[in-house]
């Protein structure tokens, strides 16, 4: 069986509609091919997004209070309690996916970019038959260190996503993930390694936009503009830069585009600064790219925060080159291997306010740096292209198909 025989898709991901790039491009991948795709989207897998009846349980949030879940949490009855409320939740999800793919045509291949749907996805590979390609965006065990997750996460969710993934990976045809170090940890965790399938920026990503972001803002000529690309995370410490802005007062601004930005938002207002902080919210990854541009550079805020944040390569990385933005980032192996390939960026040791202002400084008053810069980022955009991702991801897919696994 080769590519050419696959006419039909399916794509599933519990991020909601538009907001997972990945998985969108991993679609307009197929479609280009002449696969007809269906993309399911949400916490629900609706195309209208989260259930309403669950609240999310990931990261301890189970609708009660801190101090119940905390008795909750640390009991004998309690953990086994929660434990049931989750296994509920990921039952009636997947129950409710399994009801929505049995109302689709058959698919020749299943791309699955989380693995608590599996369930739903081998009933009907088991049913339908099908080729199932995994794409792990995180390594999901490694996602939150030991020392920062309540017992009850360790030994009950955490052991039994595992348990989960490791039957997924045993029954996957396709296998790949964002970064090199990500496969490493699932090669070392799981025996299985996947194909590096970065996340690269598509033509479809820097489409433009009649946006003008500083004549919105309102800013001068003058005045530094900085951006923070994408949804906030665990794993992102906006301190230092935000002390930063704060210092160079008044002509530095900082764009946040992505959601879930209320904390940021709230120490942005402790430190003073709200008015110098911009919360753009979800951006059409169709419109991110040309939005962006105006900024001055963008500011990777990633920290070591575990082993899934130490190998990561965030969409708002290749969505800065794709702008061609001065980069400043803290000290993340994956992400300097790669800059320091091209020559590219400003790597801070630590996340401390005085790094990020003398970074700042280069890059508003260093004009022969910013030109280098400039000049750089152009060889490495039209490296950095999906098109050889695109390759790579036909590779896998090729690889899968001619060592084809029953399910």
């Amino acid at each position: 069986m080769n590519i050419e025989e696959l006419k039909t898709a399916i794509s599933i991901t519990p991020v909601p509609g538009g907001q997972d790039a990945r998985a969108d491009r991993f679609v307009r991948y197929f479609e280009a091919r002449g696969i007809k795709t269906v993309a399911f989207c949400g916490e629900g897998l609706f195309q209208e997004g989260a259930t309403k009846k669950w609240t999310k349980v990931e990261r301890g949030k189970f609708g009660f209070s801190d101090r119940i879940k905390s008795k909750l949490e640390n009991g004998y009855i309690g953990p086994f309690f929660l434990y049931l409320l989750w296994l509920i939740k990921i039952f009636t999800l997947n129950v409710r996916l399994a009801v929505r793919l049995f109302g689709c045509q058959r698919a020749d291949i299943i791309v699955l970019h989380e693995c608590s749907r599996f369930p739903a996805v081998w009933f009907i590979l088991v049913a339908r038959g099908g080729v199932f390609h995994y794409d792990a965006h995180d390594f999901y065990s490694g996602i939150e260190p030991s020392d920062l997750v309540s017992d009850f996460q360790r030994v009950w969710i955490y052991r039994t996503n595992r348990l989960l993934e490791r039957w997924l990976l045993r029954r996957a045809d396709v296998f790949t993930s964002v970064s090199d170090g990500i496969a490493r940890m699932y090669d070392e965790t799981f025996g299985h390694r996947p194909e590096t399938v970065r996340n690269v920026a598509d033509g479809a990503s820097a489409e433009g936009t009649s946006v003008r972001l500083r004549d919105a803002l309102k800013l001068r000529p003058e005045e530094l503009l900085l951006c923070v690309i994408g949804n906030c995370k665990p794993g992102m410490d906006f301190g230092g830069v935000l002390c930063a802005v704060r210092e160079l007062q008044p002509g530095a601004h900082l764009v946040l585009a992505g959601g879930g930005h209320e904390s940021t938002k709230r120490l942005a207002r402790d430190l003073g600064i709200d008015q110098r902080v911009h919360d753009l919210g979800f951006v059409p990854t169709r419109e991110l790219v040309s939005v962006v541009s105006q900024c001055d550079a963008a500011c990777l805020v990633y920290v070591d925060r575990s082993d899934n944040y130490r190998y990561a390569l965030p969409n708002g990385l290749f969505q800065s080159l794709a702008a061609k933005l001065p980069i400043i980032y803290l000290d993340l192996p994956e992400i300097h291997q790669l800059l320091d390939g091209f020559g590219i960026g400003i790597r801070l040791a630590a996340n401390e306010t005085r790094n990020w202002i003398r970074a700042i400084h280069k890059v508003r008053h260093d004009h022969g740096f910013v030109a280098d810069q400039k000049t750089k980022l152009e060889i490495a955009s039209s490296e950095l292209v999906w098109q050889v991702e695109c390759h790579r991801l036909e590779r896998a897919i090729l690889n899968g198909l001619a060592s084809r696994r029953k399910v």
